[in-house]
């Protein structure tokens, strides 16, 4: 777990300066939406972006020849590995069409929702038949379990394209997302590490066996890594940003994680940052159209949504918005493993 989380952020340090001059000189720079603050347009306009593609190769690195040459052969890994390179896919397919059409706007929400429908069919799929994990599913505080059956794959689809989206939403600070994500990953490397740790072996519906959770504890230490290394040169002032493709893979990495460590509803708590994210950009509209509705004026419960823009409006610099934001992740996680752990 160690050496591939060293690796990954070695290899994403060390290759960071060449990304960013490549990036540079293919005029791969950041386009800014119109209704963002002010004061991005400024600062953030033409930074390097399609970082992701950075991430993804740390991790690549730090994984894939442990897979191959693991003492114990297990697909868990792969199948994470795999949703999230599609989702990455979806994400560099935004990107794409942003640096290529100069606009802030890439793919349409529609088409982004059938492609994340089918990813979610993958991982269903193969979570069910080829990892033999049970549509049965742990509700959080309490020992309860329920079979969702064929509602699994609802839940799934809920569980990836709600994450997915969320930390695209988070990634709209210097740091922020990165950061954020490797405090959930924290979370989820102690559960997989504990499951690990205590050989259970593959006993399905609630438990992925040792040699499983390995493999996952792995991977998630080569993703916190890459990602460790991707903010040496995301941090404030940022001289590359991670864009879609960075965001939706890693929004995917985590629903891939939590479905298979079978805490799909514990992700809520665990990623619970990125729910108050989700959640501050769907209170901002009900309450704008229903207030134009009904007094005819308009009104917005923020300043600005997602909620980070709305401390940003208030005067905390970049660097207060993301420390206190991933103080506030930290507790999150903390809690979720803690819930985790005390159910188990």
């Amino acid at each position: 777990m160690l050496l591939a989380g060293v690796v990954a952020s070695l290899l994403v340090v060390l290759l960071g300066p060449f990304f960013i001059r490549w990036a540079t000189r293919r005029e791969f720079g950041q386009e800014v939406r119109e209704d963002g603050p002010q004061s991005h347009t400024v600062s953030k306009q033409g930074t390097p972006t399609m970082g992701g593609l950075l991430i993804l190769f740390g991790v690549t690195a730090a994984f894939l020849p442990y897979w191959l040459i693991g003492r114990t052969h297990t697909d868990f890994g792969l199948v994470v590995y795999a949703t999230m390179m599609m989702c990455a896919a979806i994400g560099f397919w935004d990107d794409a069409m942003k640096v290529v059409n100069k606009r802030s706007l890439g793919i349409n929400g529609k088409t982004k929702m059938l492609i994340l429908a089918l990813i979610t069919v993958f991982l269903g799929w193969s979570s069910h038949h080829l990892l033999h994990i049970s549509t049965v599913i742990e509700i959080p505080f309490t020992t309860s379990q329920v079979d969702l059956g064929w509602g699994w794959y609802v839940l799934l689809f809920f569980v990836l394209a709600g994450t997915s989206n969320t930390v695209n939403l988070a990634d709209g600070l210097d740091g922020l997302a990165a950061t954020t994500v490797v405090i959930s990953l924290f979370a989820l490397t102690a559960i997989a590490f504990v499951l690990w740790d205590r050989q259970l072996g593959t006993v399905p519906p609630l438990s992925i066996g040792g040699p499983g959770a390995l493999d996952i504890a792995i991977f998630c230490s080569a993703l916190g890594g890459s990602l460790v290394g991707f903010l040496w040169w995301n941090a404030y002032p940022a001289r590359v940003f991670m864009g879609d493709t960075g965001s939706l893979a890693l929004g995917g990495a985590l629903a891939a994680i939590a479905v298979v460590l079978k805490v799909e509803l514990l992700l809520v708590v665990i990623g619970g940052i990125f729910v108050v994210e989700g959640l501050s950009v769907m209170l901002q509209t009900t309450v704008f159209k229903l207030s134009r509705r009904f007094t005819g004026t308009p009104r917005r419960l923020f300043l600005m949504a997602p909620i980070h823009h709305h401390f940003e409006l208030k005067n905390w610099s970049e660097t207060q918005v993301m420390t206190r934001f991933a103080i506030v992740a930290s507790l999150f996680s903390a809690t979720g493993f803690t819930i985790w752990f005390r159910t188990h």
